[in-house]
């Protein structure tokens, strides 16, 4: 195996680094693993730099064996000298792989010498300290010194940061700081983390950038040589090192990923290690590639029915067969934080085969003052249409505010972003092949001039993710193979949680295995997700009467059409895509006994109620109080006449003889229900024990528990 030639570079700064701790007072702060770890040791740096080529897995050549024998024994007689942490001899080795050779280190010190050093990843403050301590020739001072003084002979090199704020830097006068270096003879060290951010002009002028590699097999080698020196690898031990992944897949590591592998006790352990990592992300990428598509989606309503329309009619106008403006072009999606709308707005772009652009209006504010946060939200919506046909994403599109606040803090400030945003949604409305598609948690807050018709045609709800959403989900997070059985038991276990709990909750099960160095087990990720132990059977399956009733009593008095039921860690739901309306009270009035029917169930099955029904403010008895009041209160149509009184209901339930009516009619309600559900009852008992079982009812299974509802006289709703 050849020897790479940047070796004998590193092999000098180890020494030079070592010598200098020896030299020390008192030993270098490190954390207490790093102490109690042999990484770098004199035993095995010194025969290093007596035989590079002992380490670097050439032939040892006659005499080997007694130059290490007098190196040992010289060692012997040496205080020793602290470790080096092994993260920042992986950097010095990265650097002096990207160097290549000391001829270049004093190339790079002459007078009017001009070098750029990309170092990435590297933080510019370590790499400062290794030049000086380990790497730029002994005696060649940097000077820190002010660039704007006159010229002095003898100026050491000068190390100059390049960031985005080079180009004005550039341009700004003969005093800035660049021109001030570039003015002198002292040689200069750019050190940039990425060349593209230096000024086109400044750009074509300098050097080639010197690139500092990302970690690979030469390094790796090099490394576990000077480590370990390859005592332990078992047989053949070039051949064993050459089991290293290729340069490609070590690139993809983390540095923590690198440095737990480098903490096992042998070099064949530490390769064994890395080539589970590896395989380990090649496994996430493949499962990465697999974009979601709605496909993956069933049971998010009108959410999943309007995406599927935007989805339609995207092909259609692809094809030719469709005006683009006879297209639904935009769409705000609401609901609770994770429950995955940000995956449906992904979902609309793959299914459609077209480019995703996200933005958000936290990132823009993260660019800096108003002009930079205009900017770079310009530069999003730019991006989106240079990159047409293709759907727009705008994250937490609520905290654009309104201009009708009543809050008048930073008003100039919000009505500038508001106008600004106004203005790019009407350039884009001018544009043929653009979908925007916003997600927010509270849409009430957002400037009413936004959500008009034209800027977003639709604004529906996304509820939590159905059961093949939770699947996908289930097998993308969950690494190696899973069985069918694991499968359900998993996707069971998850229903009822958003889709960022479930993310969260795979996380932590992958972490736990790391942790205990094993695969992960599907116990794992029920005990992530609080279900290790399954709660009292009883429990679930009153949850389950109770929303099965809700289900049961929407169908069969043609209320609403029921889209999923299912069973949470905090109770249950019932999702539902209400049907048109005329407004009658025999609407009115179904729609109450649906609110009711959950708590009618459990007195029909359980023989007693719950608290179920009640509790906060979106609850069956919460939303049955709303309507049974709004009869009266604003809907002409009860004791009241056509009288509207406002919203103040708790002002309206004040009076005791209001109060008793509107507990009437909810009593009422409830009594209707109960009628519907004994009718049904052997179904209501069926339908839950299915529930209780999948964690979750939709699609064409729901479907067929709901087609069979005996509705008897409630297929003709009262009169």
């Amino acid at each position: 195996m050849t020897t790479p030639r940047w070796t004998d570079l590193a092999t000098e700064a180890l020494a030079r680094i070592r010598m200098a701790a020896d030299d020390s007072a008192e030993p270098p702060d490190t954390p207490d693993w790093l102490e109690e770890a042999e990484w770098i040791q004199p035993r095995q740096l010194a025969p290093l730099r007596t035989s590079p080529a002992a380490v670097s897995g050439d032939e040892r050549g006659p005499g080997t064996a007694q130059q290490d024998d007098a190196v040992r024994a010289a060692n012997d007689s040496v205080r020793p000298a602290p470790p080096m942490p092994i993260d920042r001899v992986l950097v010095l080795l990265r650097l002096c792989a990207g160097l290549g050779s000391a001829t270049r280190l004093d190339a790079m010190v002459q007078p009017h010498a001009v070098t750029v050093l990309d170092h990435g990843d590297i933080p510019q403050e370590l790499v400062r300290e290794l030049l000086v301590d380990g790497l730029l020739p002994e005696g060649v001072a940097t000077t820190s010194q002010n660039p704007l003084r006159p010229h002095a002979p003898g100026d050491g090199l000068n190390l100059f940061a390049l960031r985005t704020a080079t180009e004005r830097y550039y341009r700004s006068s003969t005093e800035s700081q660049l021109t001030a270096l570039l003015g002198r003879a002292s040689p200069v060290l750019l050190l940039v983390t990425d060349p593209e951010d230096i000024a086109v002009e400044l750009r074509s002028a300098l050097p080639a950038a010197i690139t500092v590699p990302l970690v690979n097999r030469e390094i790796l080698q090099f490394l576990l040589g000077i480590t370990r020196n390859g005592d332990d690898l078992p047989g053949d031990g070039d051949e064993f090192l050459r089991r290293l992944p290729d340069d490609a897949d070590l690139g993809k590591l983390s540095a923590p990923a690198l440095l737990l592998a480098l903490r096992e006790a042998s070099t064949e352990a530490v390769v064994e290690r890395l080539r589970a990592m590896v395989s380990a992300d090649e496994l996430t990428d493949r499962k990465q590639d697999r974009r979601p598509t709605l496909d993956d989606i069933e049971g998010l309503g009108e959410a999943e029915r309007m995406a599927r329309r935007m989805v339609a009619d995207l092909l259609a106008w692809k094809a030719g067969e469709v005006a683009w403006s006879e297209l639904q072009r935009s769409m705000l999606l609401f609901g609770p934080p994770g429950t995955g709308k940000s995956f449906l707005a992904a979902a609309i772009a793959n299914s459609a085969g077209i480019a995703l652009v996200r933005g958000g209006f936290a990132q823009w504010q993260a660019a800096g003052h108003l002009g930079r946060m205009l900017s770079a939200m310009r530069s999003t919506f730019r991006e989106a249409q240079d990159s047409a046909p293709a759907v727009l994403v705008i994250d937490e599109i609520d905290s654009v505010g309104s201009r009708t606040s009543h809050d008048q803090h930073n008003e100039s400030y919000r009505r500038q972003v508001i106008n600004a945003v106004l203005e790019e949604f009407d350039r884009l409305s001018q544009m043929e092949g653009v979908l925007v598609v916003g997600t927010c948690n509270a849409p009430e807050t957002i400037d009413p001039a936004l959500l008009r018709p034209g800027r977003m045609d639709a604004i529906v709800e996304v509820p939590l993710p159905g059961r093949a959403a939770i699947a996908r989900m289930m097998r993308d997070g969950y690494p190696g193979q899973i069985s069918d059985s694991d499968l359900a038991r998993l996707a069971r276990a998850a229903s009822g949680h958003t889709a960022a709990a479930i993310d969260g909750g795979l996380r932590g099960a992958r972490a736990a295995a790391r942790a205990e160095r094993r695969p992960v087990r599907p116990d794992d990720v029920l005990e992530a997700l609080g279900n290790r132990h399954e709660a009292d059977a009883s429990i679930y399956h009153r949850t389950a009467i109770h929303e099965c009733g809700h289900a049961i009593v929407a169908t069969a008095l043609g209320v609403s059409r029921v889209m999923r039921v299912v069973l949470g860690p905090a109770g249950g739901e019932t999702l539902s895509e209400p049907r048109p309306r005329s407004g009658l009270l025999r609407e009115i009035e179904a729609d109450l006994d649906r609110c009711m029917a959950g708590r009618a169930a459990e007195r029909l099955v359980c023989g007693n109620i719950s608290a179920g029904s009640g509790g906060p403010s979106n609850s069956d008895i919460a939303e049955a109080t709303r309507i049974a009041a709004s009869i009266d209160m604003r809907q002409g149509l009860g004791a009241e006449g056509p009288l509207w009184l406002g919203r103040n209901l708790d002002g309206y339930l004040e009076s005791t003889e209001r109060r008793a009516r509107v507990r009437a009619r909810i009593e009422q309600a409830e009594e209707r229900a109960l009628v519907v559900l004994q009718r049904n009852r052997a179904l209501l008992e069926a339908m839950a024990a299915a529930l209780t079982a999948a964690g979750s009812l939709e699609g064409e299974e729901l479907e067929a528990w709901t087609r069979q509802v005996d509705p008897g006289e409630s297929a003709s709703p009262r009169e």
